[in-house]
């Protein structure tokens, strides 16, 4: 008993020296974290679509309600609300506590993985003092909005991150799994399939392509196949980028947050808060066939943008430099 007692004072003190900084920061975001999860956000529409999904119901393709009130529309995948379903059964608080708690561990490894990745740790430390501070200045307006909203872009960038990071370098299996989890949430994740394919990672790429179908087919253990398949069905349609919604409809709300929002403020009569920036008049197939341009554009952008990276050299620092385009690329197009 005198050993054990002299070993877990001597473990929690090593841990607390190791983990202070992110001890202190999780306990100081703690009054934050509980205001944001009382609200909700967005992910009162996740556990809305868990609900009516729980229920037997399809949540794609009509506004649902939820705790008696009209919410949203629900565009996330049927395994993402298959797995929310026990949490259905909580007060909402809870589950949308636990979840932004999480995101601050994952930025936490987002962190990890970004210091190693491209060896931040031969900086000085004064250098490292500048970089970091530097790299909080540009993301914590983004870090502030995805807890006021309480949305899944963090979840869904280190799956992506820490799958890539481990099939570039470390684990191929387990990146694998991570990856083709980000795919079958949030379908944007799917960018870097061609990405792997380009870097010659065929085995990797059919990996994640069979966990993507298992993953999907998950739902179907307790709903059946035939309506597991319509609910991916909805789900495909729902996130269809050719709908008019992903195009001029939805600048009504929300300017310059991708190509399809801030080409039409220029090219439709559209206007925001009475501020209107309009130059000229296009047909909504006009407006389509300018976005496709300008998103075609990109695409091809990025071949050209890979190719003279890896020229350049092969190390991990050229690896993230291509990642990171990727990802900036993603929400434009």
């Amino acid at each position: 008993m005198e050993v054990l007692k002299t070993i877990v004072p001597s473990s929690i003190s090593t841990i607390f020296r190791r983990h202070r900084i992110k001890i202190l920061i999780f306990l100081s975001s703690l009054p934050y974290i509980v205001l944001k999860a009382y609200f909700g956000g967005d992910f009162r529409i996740f556990l809305a679509g868990a609900e009516y999904l729980r229920d037997g119901i399809s949540p794609y393709g009509f506004f649902m309600n939820y705790e008696g009130k009209p919410i949203d529309v629900f565009l996330y995948s049927p395994l993402f609300a298959y797995i929310l379903i026990p949490f259905t059964y909580l007060p909402a608080f809870i589950p949308i506590f636990l979840f932004c708690v999480s995101n601050i561990f994952l930025l936490f490894r987002i962190w990890e993985i970004l210091v190693e990745w491209i060896d931040i740790k031969s900086l000085s430390y004064s250098q490292y003092i500048w970089w970091s501070i530097v790299t909080i200045l540009l993301t914590i307006r983004f870090i502030l909005h995805n807890f006021e909203k309480t949305q899944m872009n963090i979840l869904i960038l280190y799956l992506s991150l820490e799958g890539l990071y481990q099939i570039l370098l470390f684990a191929k299996a387990r990146g694998a799994f991570l990856l083709a989890l980000g795919i079958c949430l949030k379908v944007l994740p799917i960018v870097f399939l061609p990405y792997l394919i380009y870097k010659k990672k065929i085995s990797v790429s059919g990996i994640i392509i069979l966990l993507c179908c298992f993953l999907l087919i998950l739902p179907s253990f307790s709903f059946g196949f035939t309506f597991n398949l319509q609910l991916i069905k909805g789900w495909l349609e729902a996130i269809n980028p050719i709908l008019d919604k992903y195009n001029a409809e939805q600048n009504t709300s929300v300017w310059f947050h991708c190509i399809s929002a801030l080409i039409p403020v220029y090219f439709t009569n559209t206007s925001y808060h009475g501020i209107s920036v309009n130059v000229a008049n296009l047909s909504e197939n006009e407006i389509f066939l300018l976005i496709t341009f300008f998103r075609a554009t990109f695409i091809i952008g990025t071949l050209w943008f890979l190719r003279i990276v890896s020229l350049a050299g092969k190390s991990r620092l050229f690896l993230f430099w291509e990642l990171s385009y990727i990802f900036l690329i993603i929400l434009l197009i």
